[in-house]
């Protein structure tokens, strides 16, 4: 097919002819289907689309792609002079944030007034008329021996508003008193906003050929590479395959990396291995949705353990639930000496599943290094909904994880 048009500029001008791309083998830029019953009113919006694809002189225009990302409205106490300072004065202050995927991630200083301590961030996403409590996790101590760190991370919904903010403040509960760092009372905002980019900015040309961007004069120039942006599985909710612990200072690490150096490169590398005793975390109970009365169980009880692995010292496991409504509050409750104490943690909205019957929370615990062997983590789950309260604990036995020693 051939469309012709001449364009009179001059009493010498030549008459043009145009053809379309896939007639000599190449990908045409637009596409757009005209029905018999189209009206001229629509073929000129086809028109329009394909000009504002193409600027003056025919080439392509980056088309854009708008999404939304939440964006802090403060600057990181750490950045600030006098952060120390601040930590001493009030005891606990946010350090550090990151915000990726609709997930906030980050880092709280406290001080080290005790042994047991309690961290958690409250937010709220509608002004404070609602709120959540979302309990940090014990990191490390600093090498100043006078304050500790902990980490937290919040799951936004995706359907978060644009230009609406997520608010939320740090309490520090410690030997019998409650610190509050809330930004010198304006609270912590994150701002859902939204914007625009580019998706094809390496087009040159008119026309598209593989990898390469044919010019109308037949130059050819190679496409720029995109940056790739990496990020770990477990801040979208994912299991992580490996986890490899590195402490700051270790003397067997130090010689493996220089047998590893002094190693023959002619014959190719060899991994040196370290031969001590590792300590493991191993469930003692089947997987739930590995079993066959999975779902009915879910049904039953409202709330069942679907899926639990364990990385060096932490537990990261997935819940279901039944849709009874769309407040719901999923917490693990779990203990480390036989009920003498024990400790909620809250647990993550995942996604609702395509039964529409059924939703996924994951939670993840972070237990203390020095755990001693055959020691024995048990823990149940509580589901709170629609004024109700359900229990998963496992048939009244509690699920059980017992820390082992094996060589490697």
């Amino acid at each position: 097919m051939q469309a012709k048009c001449a364009l009179r500029t001059s009493q010498n001008s030549r008459e043009k002819k145009v053809c379309f791309a896939d007639l000599v083998g190449l990908k045409l830029v637009f596409v757009k289907n005209i029905t018999p019953a189209s009206s001229e009113e629509s073929i000129c919006e086809a028109c329009g689309e394909v000009q504002d694809s193409l600027d003056i002189n025919g080439n392509i225009l980056p088309k854009r792609r708008i999404i939304k990302s939440l964006a802090p409205c403060f600057v990181a106490p750490s950045r600030k002079d006098g952060f120390l300072e601040r930590v001493h004065s009030q005891n606990v202050c946010l350090e550090n944030i990151a915000c990726e995927n609709f997930i906030v991630a980050g880092l709280i200083r406290v001080e080290n007034l005790s042994y047991f301590k309690e961290v958690a961030v409250r937010f709220t996403l509608d002004e404070w008329e609602t709120f959540r409590d979302i309990r940090a996790d014990y990191m490390s101590s600093c090498s100043d021996g006078k304050t500790d760190k902990f980490s937290f991370r919040i799951m936004v919904p995706v359907d978060f508003e644009v230009n609406r903010f997520m608010q939320f403040a740090i309490r520090y509960l410690v030997s019998n008193q409650e610190f509050w760092d809330n930004n010198s009372w304006k609270n912590y905002h994150v701002k859902c906003i939204e914007y625009s980019f580019a998706t094809n900015r390496n087009y040159r040309g008119r026309f598209h050929v593989g990898n390469q961007m044919s010019h109308p004069s037949g130059n050819c120039t190679p496409t720029r590479t995109m940056k790739k942006k990496v990020s770990f599985a477990d801040t979208a909710g994912l299991e992580l395959a490996t986890v490899k612990t590195i402490p700051s200072s270790n003397g067997e690490l130090e010689e493996a990396v220089m047998n590893f150096t002094q190693s023959d490169t002619n014959c190719g590398l060899h991994m040196y291995s370290i031969r001590r005793k590792m300590k493991y975390l191993s469930p003692s109970f089947v997987q739930p949705c590995k079993t066959d009365a999975f779902l009915e169980r879910v049904f039953s009880e409202n709330v069942c353990l679907e899926s639990l692995s364990c990385c060096d010292s932490i537990i990261i496991g997935v819940i279901r639930v039944t849709n009874l409504c769309y407040a719901k509050e999923v917490t693990v409750r779990f203990t480390l000496d036989q009920w003498a104490s024990y400790r909620d943690v809250w647990a993550d909205y995942v996604c609702a599943n395509i039964d529409g019957k059924t939703e996924q929370f994951s939670f993840r615990m972070a237990l203390p290094m020095e755990l001693e062997v055959d020691l024995e983590i048990e823990f149940a789950i509580r589901y709170r909904a629609a004024q109700q309260e359900f229990w998963d604990n496992n048939f009244g036995t509690n699920y059980h994880i017992r820390c082992i020693e094996i060589s490697p």
